[in-house]
C-alpha cells in the first residue's frame, strides 16, 4: 500500500498478521533491544537480517536410497539365518534353496553397497 502523505521519506507500507505467541515474542525481544517503535523494529530486522534458503532435496534422495538399501539387506541377514538354521539341521535341499534365493538377493543390489559391505568386513 503506498501512502501519499507528501514529504514522507518511508512512503510504501508494509502489514503483516501474528499469532498472540509470536506478538508476545516480538514484544520481548523489542524490550531487550530497548525500542517500542514497532516499524522501526521491523525494518531493521527485515532488511538488516541474512536469510538462508537450504537444499534438502539430496539429501532425501540419498535418504531414500539408504532406506532401501537397509531393507534389500535385512532380508538378506534374515535368509542368512534362514540358512545357518537350515544347516544346523541338515535339510539340504531346503538349505540350497535358500542359497539360491541369497544368491539372486546378492545380485539385485548395487555392486558399489557389496564392496562397501566387503571393505566393512574386512575392517578396511
Amino acid at each position: 500500500m503506498i501512502n501519499n502523505a507528501p514529504n514522507r521519506e518511508k512512503n510504501i507500507q508494509k502489514k503483516i498478521f501474528v499469532s498472540e505467541d509470536e506478538n508476545e515474542k516480538i514484544t520481548k525481544i523489542m524490550a531487550k533491544v530497548g525500542t517500542n517503535n514497532f516499524s522501526d523494529f521491523a525494518r531493521k530486522r527485515l532488511t538488516d537480517k541474512k536469510i538462508y534458503h537450504l537444499d534438502f532435496t539430496e539429501i532425501k534422495e540419498i535418504t531414500a536410497a539408504i532406506g532401501s538399501e537397509h531393507n534389500e539387506l535385512r532380508k538378506i541377514g534374515n535368509n542368512i539365518n534362514q540358512i545357518a538354521k537350515s544347516l544346523n539341521s541338515s535339510e539340504t535341499e531346503a538349505t540350497k534353496e535358500m542359497l539360491n534365493a541369497y544368491e539372486k538377493e546378492l545380485n539385485l543390489l548395487p555392486k558399489s553397497l557389496i564392496k562397501k559391505i566387503d571393505r566393512a568386513a574386512v575392517g578396511k
